[in-house]
């Protein structure tokens, strides 16, 4: 007998944490030929190293990529821009260019400067609040910002260096602490903990331009203002009600809808929202809202054309490790390092070796404290491998990019702190210098029957690529595993023979090498051991 599993699994989360239940790590559903399939998500690699530092903001001025790094301003190329600021570390500016594109506006919470790409102004009018929340608004001519008393303020026009004190409204409708200002449509957003208005513009003759727009006032609330994200004609943020805790919720005309599942729910009331990143990417054909966690070290995806929620990590290179010898036996390296710290199937980069069959990122199969092996794609021509030789290990956590700009025909990301800006690139299948864990861990699947079923063969259907990924499974909840096994996806039968007896099983998904990675299903054959009726 033979049933399919599809591999589309969305995330799931019995308890706020991602150890357990199914989930797709670095990767994303596609469809092709109206068929379900996931994809490895796009890699990274260096479009500039500026000093390192907090990354607090990029944009993209006259064929020219800046970024604010630890309270000072560089361009791509390392000029620094010098201004007197107060520090803000820990935030992040929010920048807006100008109709014509040739200066752009940029705020933290204490101060607001322009820039025309030779000299940072700082705005002096006596008019500008001392103290403002994040968020950068331009309608019709005017910009707008609001002050922590939750008022609206507008510029003169086409003017963020002057400030008007009448060109001012509340947004009072409902007590509460201000949070973000946001754009949707024609309409001017005000976010605060427990409401949101929305504002247009009324061309009123005195005072501000604004007025309420009827029918405009939501009693959800902002839980973050660094959730806010406009993607296109969308606005996403982390929205908060008294009745139902916390979601990630999308502007639907003058109301708001939740597109985030119970299951991430869960992951979002579980974090404290102290630091948080957000920020939205178009690239392979999807629109991505990516947000960061950093408390609880988890990046959560939202894919806005299938609807899918995925998980992204980034592995943080450590501090190589010596190794004390390998040698090559059977298709098998056995490596020696003393004191690894590695469990099965976690990545490791070889270096050093004369023979350069042993260098490369592999999966390793665990055997004691100081010993692992992996399989090497080509046979090495002599054992043992001669060298100073090194071996790198990773730390898994959160996506750790704060900011995205597009900058013509590329993607870049920032960095939150080395300094780093990054090309999103569909045709990189790395993180600079860190591999990719793309993952996938089904849904337990028991042919609808607790009767043992034998287990014969598990094929994994995906693209033939000339890569390995590796499986292993559980058949008690997520509790324990089994070793991961290579499965070679360039063979004519990617797939496992002999793999045990089972009631109910799940199946765990591995690549993280240096290529594209799609997957289709996974086919399991199987028997069945009859239960005797008494």
């Amino acid at each position: 007998m033979r049933i399919r599993i599809p591999l589309t699994e969305a995330v799931a989360t019995r308890d706020g944490t991602t150890t357990k239940d199914s989930k797709i790590v670095n990767g994303f559903l596609d469809v092709r030929n109206k068929k379900p399939a996931v994809t490895k998500r796009f890699g990274l690699t260096t479009y500039a190293s500026l000093p390192v530092g907090e990354g607090q903001g990029m944009f993209y001025l006259s064929g020219t990529v800046y970024a604010i790094i630890a309270d000072k301003l560089y361009s791509s190329t390392g000029t620094n821009y010098p201004y007197t600021q107060p520090s803000i570390l820990g935030e992040v500016y929010q920048v807006l260019s100008d109709i014509y594109g040739t200066s752009v506006f940029f705020k933290s919470s204490k101060a607001g400067y322009t820039f025309n790409g030779t000299t940072v102004t700082k705005i002096t009018d006596a008019n500008y609040p001392a103290t403002t929340v994040p968020g950068i608004v331009y309608l019709d001519g005017t910009y707008y910002i609001m002050d922590t008393n939750s008022s609206l303020w507008g510029s003169n026009l086409d003017d963020p260096t002057t400030w008007s004190a009448l060109n001012e409204i509340k947004s009072n409708s409902v007590a509460g602490v201000p949070v973000a200002l946001a754009r949707y449509l024609n309409y001017v957003v005000a976010f605060k903990d427990n409401s949101i208005e929305f504002f247009y513009d009324a061309a009123n003759a005195l005072g501000s331009p604004l007025s309420p727009a009827p029918n405009g006032l939501l009693t959800v609330g902002c839980a973050s203002a660094d959730s806010v994200v406009q993607i296109d004609n969308e606005v996403l943020f982390i929205s908060r009600t008294i009745q139902k805790g916390r979601s990630v919720s999308l502007m639907h005309g003058l109301n708001t809808h939740p597109v985030s599942t119970p299951e991430i729910d869960r992951i979002l009331n579980n974090d404290d929202l102290a630091s948080i990143y957000s920020f939205s990417i178009k690239i392979q054909g999807h629109n991505f809202y990516v947000l960061s966690l950093t408390t609880s070290k988890i990046t959560v995806v939202y894919d806005l054309i299938t609807k899918q929620w995925s998980i992204w990590t980034y592995l943080t290179p450590q501090t190589p490790k010596t190794v004390s010898s390998l040698t090559y036996s059977n298709g098998i390296v056995t490596a020696s390092i003393t004191a690894h710290g590695l469990s099965d199937g976690d990545p490791i980069t070889i270096a050093g070796s004369v023979q350069t069959q042993y260098n490369g990122t592999f999966s390793v199969s665990y055997i004691d404290a100081n010993t692992l092996s992996y399989t090497p794609a080509t046979t090495p021509s002599v054992s043992p491998a001669t060298g100073t030789i090194t071996a790198t290990t990773y730390v898994e956590g959160y996506l750790p990019l704060n900011t995205y700009v597009s900058s013509g025909s590329q993607d870049l990301l920032l960095h939150e702190l080395n300094g780093k800006i990054y090309v999103a690139s569909p045709t990189s299948y790395m993180d600079d210098v860190s591999p990719i864990n793309f993952e996938i861990v089904t849904n337990p699947f028991d042919m609808d029957t607790t009767d043992t079923k034998f287990i014969s063969r598990l094929e994994l259907v995906g693209d033939k690529t000339s890569t390995y990924c590796y499986m292993r499974y559980t058949d008690d909840d997520y509790q324990t595993y089994s070793l991961y096994r290579p499965v070679n996806m360039a063979s004519s039968r990617s797939q496992l023979l002999r793999n045990g007896a089972t009631q109910r099983r799940a199946v765990q998904i591995k690549h993280i090498d240096n290529t594209a990675c799609v997957v289709d299903f996974l086919d399991v054959e199987f028997s069945m051991e009859i239960a005797e009726t008494r």
